[in-house]
């Protein structure tokens, strides 16, 4: 049994230490970008590679090698899915994948492996041969329970860099030359046609990269890495800036920026004999050539631009731009590498729910979320950009389509918070931003009934109940807008008319539109959403607004039916009228953190239930919490089924952020109702 607050306290520092172990911190990199004309990315995160374009000369039995450096963020299992390919390797030796073909979000035709790959660098070749069909290959690497879906956030992530010291780290493939039919070679007696070695930039051409139009300016921004005088020469009229101010010298000291504006016209750019006392500390490159200079453009004034690497600039036209190189395909994109910390995914905002309650005991909980989350806010409309160019975004990668609540509502909930909290102007501008650009989604893109109820038009989820209603009210308090309060109440009412089982006074996980009925499986998660809304909702109304009574009585009629369903050992169940299901531990800790809630809004007797949030929080630290402080118990991302033996069946997942947070809130919930 819990002894004392001291304990209590003893499991946050234990926990919170863990996370910290598993989800470090990580620098924002800069890096270049080479972005082929024959290959692409989309928000599934598969790499469309048209080797027919590449090799517009190849004959059916011809055959290249793509190889590509996998950097993966620990020792695990990963799916590769992959069409078009005949054979591939992971670090020497042969994948052998699935026959069965199949349609993992990129298209029909892709076979999956699963494969181990271990922390750090993983040489993966792939063999592609020229048929009738065509000459391309699509590949995914992902988590082997999706297999659709490129890893880049979660518990893991892996990313493609180029296989080549001059290029390492940097995101991208290598290519091997076209082998003709019948030519035995294997990818090390192969010659690399792509990329090809970097050139110099002494001469730059805006011009190449920009377009002939007069009446506007394009940039070049440098640093002095030693004293002396610049070279420079141009037909056109040059501004210069030396940290920010105009100057008609060309004397530099060791670290000043130098910045160049040009204008259109004549032979437009310059060319500097000077590169030997330039570099560019921000950019994180093994190139030995082409990163002398970031270039900039097509801008309206010759005024100098704020350098910044987070935000893309406005062009003349309205456009978005960014900072790139003087090689034309070569841009500069931001990465963090990193799975939980500055990330996009409703998860991990319920891991950063739990280290803002634990912050009450320990401000260095609070720089964490307060730092990650900054990330999420002051990048968001630079990767709104990424998307339209690339396809894809090098981080907060779900954020790019806000098109499904996961999306949204716990990113928002969490921005709100920050946002209540932040002093400076600047990044509270920032995040109010994502707030309404996020608010301004839900009302355009989720789908809906024809009663108005959120859904996922084959399906509708317990779980959307606090995708949305938790951001949606916390809007109504930042903006005044009754819509939002309407909102939730409706939500709340026709999620209990689909979903609600009177039998137990527990709800359903999944309805179906098309057979008109619901699946009749309390999944305890899905449980766990459903009260964490409504107590959020409660919480978060006024007091006499119209409706919030009838979810007063929703939620303490539920909240007693958990009495009963509750475990002898604290915990409720994976299917929560199946005893024979085991103790999950994510419904436990959100059940706890609402009746707790519910206790401090005086919506349940104290005397009655803090021994409910007892007797779960002990059955947690008991059964789920390890000496390291990891988190077991917590039911992996679930589907849908009729059949409560499906998720029965459901493994768990050490370490999951659907179970981090959310025992960290508990326990700190407990902390401040009883001492």
């Amino acid at each position: 049994m819990i002894k004392d607050k001291n304990q209590l306290l003893s499991a946050i520092d234990l926990i919170g230490k863990r996370m910290f172990e598993t989800r470090p911190r990580e620098d924002i990199a800069l890096r270049p970008y080479i972005k082929p004309d024959f290959a692409t990315r989309n928000l599934r995160h598969n790499i469309r590679i048209d080797l027919g374009k590449a090799f517009p000369e190849a004959k059916c039995g011809d055959y290249v090698y793509v190889s590509v450096a996998m950097k993966a963020s620990d020792d695990s299992h990963y799916a590769i899915s992959s069409c078009g390919m005949d054979k591939a390797w992971l670090n020497g030796e042969e994948i052998v994948f699935e026959d069965e073909k199949k349609d993992f979000g990129g298209g029909k035709g892709f076979r999956k492996a699963e494969v181990n790959m271990h922390r750090g660098l993983n040489s993966l070749v792939f063999k592609c041969v020229c048929t009738e069909e065509g000459f391309l290959l699509d590949y995914i690497t992902a988590h082997i329970y999706w297999p659709f879906l490129w890893i880049c956030d979660y518990l893991l992530w892996a990313r493609d860099t180029v296989p080549m010291e001059e290029y390492a780290d940097e995101q991208g493939f290598a290519l091997s030359e076209l082998v003709k039919s019948g030519e035995n070679k294997s990818f090390t007696d192969c010659d690399i046609v792509f990329p090809k070695p970097s050139a110099e930039d002494n001469i730059i051409d805006f011009a190449s990269l920009y377009g002939e139009e007069d009446g506007e300016y394009a940039f070049a921004l440098s640093y002095a890495k030693a004293h002396g005088t610049l070279d420079i020469k141009s037909e056109n009229n040059l501004t210069v800036y030396i940290n920010g101010k105009k100057t008609d010298s060309l004397a530099v000291s060791e670290g000043d920026e130098i910045l160049i504006s040009c204008r259109r016209g004549g032979k437009w750019g310059f060319e500097c004999a000077s590169n030997s006392i330039l570099h560019l500390p921000p950019v994180t490159t093994g190139r030995k050539n082409g990163t002398h200079w970031l270039l900039l453009g097509a801008m309206a004034s010759s005024e100098a631009v704020e350098v910044q690497f987070k935000k893309p600039y406005s062009t003349v036209s309205g456009d978005s731009t960014f900072w790139r190189f003087a090689d034309k395909n070569v841009y500069l994109r931001p990465y963090l590498d990193t799975c939980f910390f500055g990330q996009w995914f409703y998860g991990l905002m319920v891991g950063e729910y739990g280290l803002l309650r634990a912050s009450a005991y320990d401000s260095k909980y609070y720089d964490y979320f307060h730092d990650s989350m900054r990330i999420l806010a002051e990048y968001y409309p630079y990767m709104q950009y990424e998307g339209k160019l690339y396809g894809d975004s090098t981080f907060l990668k779900r954020s790019v389509k806000t098109h499904d609540l996961d999306s949204i509502g716990t990113i928002g909930m969490n921005l709100y918070e920050l946002y209540i909290r932040e002093q400076d102007e600047t990044l509270k501008a920032d995040i109010r931003y994502v707030l309404d650009r996020l608010a301004e989604s839900v009302f355009k893109h989720i789908p809906r009934m024809e009663d108005g109820t959120f859904y996922r038009v084959h399906t509708l989820w317990a779980d959307d109940t606090y995708m949305s209603c938790p951001f949606l009210v916390r809007m109504g308090n930042l903006t005044g807008d009754p819509k939002y309060y309407d909102e939730v109440i409706l939500q709340l009412n026709n999620y209990k008319k689909y979903l609600y089982i009177d039998e137990y006074n527990v709800f359903s996980h999944i309805y179906f539109p098309e057979d008109s009925k619901a699946n009749k499986v309390p999944w305890g998660r899905g449980n766990g959403w459903v009260y964490m809304s409504l107590a959020e909702v409660i919480e978060h109304l006024p007091e006499d607004y119209k409706g919030r009574e009838e979810l007063v009585d929703l939620f303490k009629t539920s909240v007693e039916a958990l009495l009963s369903l509750q475990g002898d050992n604290g915990m409720w169940h994976q299917v929560l009228t199946k005893s024979e299901t085991y103790d999950e531990t994510s419904c436990t800790a959100l059940f706890s953190v609402a009746i707790a809630k519910g206790i401090k809004m005086g919506l349940l007797d104290k005397s009655t239930y803090l021994p409910v949030i007892e007797k779960a929080v002990d059955g947690i630290l008991n059964n789920s919490v390890a000496p390291n402080g990891d988190i077991y118990g917590v039911c992996r991302g679930s589907g849908c089924c009729y059949d409560w033996e499906y998720y029965a069946q459901l493994g768990t997942v050490c370490g999951d952020d659907h179970g981090t947070g959310i025992v960290l809130a508990a326990i700190c919930e407990l902390i401040e109702l009883k001492y």
